[in-house]
C-alpha cells in the first residue's frame, strides 16, 4: 500500500473507552458504553473532519478493539500506513466517569499494551521529516520507554525538514510527578515552534500564576507561539512577541469537557495550515472546542469544515492586546 499524501503526522496512544451513559457513578451503572480516545487520535480526527490530510503514528493490539479503532480511524479519514498491530498485546483502556459537564474523571489500564512496545523504528522518516506539521503531546513523554524514545525521536526528524511542530504537554498526575514532567518539557520545548498548554501546565513549568508572564518565560525556552487555554475563560497567546486573547466560544448545553483540549489543537492547527490570521485562527480553535464539549465522548463533537466556516460568523472577535 502507498502512503497517502500528509500535511500533519501525530504520534501518540490510541484507547478503548468504557463508561456509563448519562451522567452516574461507576457504582451504580449496570451497562458501560464503548467509545475510543487518545489525546493524538483525536486531534487527527478533529483534522480530518476539516478537510487536513491526517498520519496516525501508533501501535495497537492483536485484539478486537484494534481492529475497530483501526477501522474507525478509516472512516474518520485518518491515515493508519504507520501502525502496527502487535500479537500478544492489547489496546490500553480507559475508564471514564462522568458526574457533570465539568466532574469528569479517568482511569487508566495501560500496563504491558500494545503502546508501551513502541519504539523510535515505528517512525516513518520521509512522512515526518516532509509533513507540513507534526504534532505531539507529554502523553508519550510520560508513558517513559519506548513511547519517550519515538517522542523525542520524532522532534530529532522534524529537525531535518521544515515541519512546525506542536505540542500539548497533556499533564496527567497519575503517569509522572511535577518535577519530572517539568524536567520533560523544559527538554523539549527549544524544538518546539508552538506550544499549546493550559493554565496550570504553564505554572507547572514556569512557576508563574500571571498568565501572561507564563507565557512571556514559556516563550523564552523555545516556542515562537504560545498558548495557554483556559477553559471557559477562553484562550491567552504569545505569538511572536505580540498578545492577543480571544473570548470562549458559547457552549450552548455542556456535557462533557474531556477532549476540548485535543480539539482546540486540532483548530489551531488547522488555522496555522489556512494561514489565518493568528486572531481568526485562535477563533476557529475555541470554536471547535466548544463544540467538543457539547457532545459525550472525546471526539464526537468535531465539527466539518462547513459547519465550522458557518459558525465562525456568529463568534464575537479574538483581540491583539499589545506587541
Amino acid at each position: 500500500m502507498t502512503p497517502s499524501a500528509v500535511d500533519v503526522v501525530t504520534v501518540g496512544e490510541g484507547l478503548v473507552c468504557l463508561a456509563p451513559a448519562g451522567t452516574q457513578p461507576l457504582s451504580e451503572a449496570d451497562t458501560l458504553e464503548k467509545s475510543y480516545g487518545g489525546a493524538e487520535l483525536n486531534t487527527a480526527i478533529g483534522l480530518s473532519r476539516l478537510g487536513i490530510a491526517s498520519q496516525w503514528v501508533s501501535r495497537v493490539g492483536a485484539d478486537s478493539f484494534g481492529t475497530e479503532l483501526l477501522r474507525i480511524l478509516a472512516r474518520e479519514g485518518v491515515g493508519t500506513d504507520y501502525v502496527r498491530t502487535v500479537p500478544g498485546r492489547t489496546t490500553g483502556l480507559m475508564v471514564k466517569e462522568r458526574l457533570d459537564a465539568e466532574q469528569v474523571s479517568v482511569s487508566y489500564y495501560r500496563a504491558e499494551s500494545a503502546m508501551s512496545t513502541m519504539s523510535p523504528s515505528d517512525l516513518p522518516t520521509e512522512p515526518i521529516a516532509g509533513a507540513r506539521v507534526v504534532h505531539l503531546t507529554g502523553i508519550g513523554l510520560a508513558l517513559g520507554g519506548g513511547a519517550e524514545a519515538a517522542t523525542r525521536a520524532a522532534l530529532e526528524l522534524c529537525s531535518d525538514g521544515d515541519a512546525i511542530t506542536t505540542f500539548d504537554p497533556n499533564y496527567r498526575q497519575l503517569l509522572w510527578g511535577p518535577d519530572d514532567a517539568r524536567a520533560a518539557y523544559t527538554s523539549v520545548l527549544p524544538a518546539i515552534d508552538h506550544l499549546l498548554c493550559n493554565e496550570r501546565e504553564a505554572r507547572l513549568i514556569t512557576g508563574a500564576a500571571d498568565v501572561p508572564e507564563a507565557a512571556s518565560a514559556l516563550a523564552a525556552l523555545g516556542p515562537s507561539t504560545v498558548v495557554v487555554k483556559r477553559g471557559p475563560r477562553g484562550a491567552f497567546a504569545l505569538i511572536d512577541g505580540i498578545e492577543y486573547d480571544v473570548p470562549a466560544s458559547q457552549v450552548v448545553a455542556p456535557v462533557d469537557t474531556v477532549g476540548a483540549g485535543d480539539a482546540f489543537n486540532a483548530g489551531w492547527i488547522f488555522g496555522v495550515l489556512k494561514s489565518l490570521p493568528a486572531v481568526v485562527a485562535l477563533r476557529a480553535a475555541a470554536w471547535v472546542a466548544a463544540r467538543v464539549v457539547e457532545h459525550p465522548g472525546d471526539y464526537a463533537g468535531f465539527p466539518t469544515y462547513q459547519m465550522l466556516m458557518s459558525g465562525l460568523g456568529t463568534e464575537a472577535p479574538a483581540m491583539r492586546v499589545g506587541s
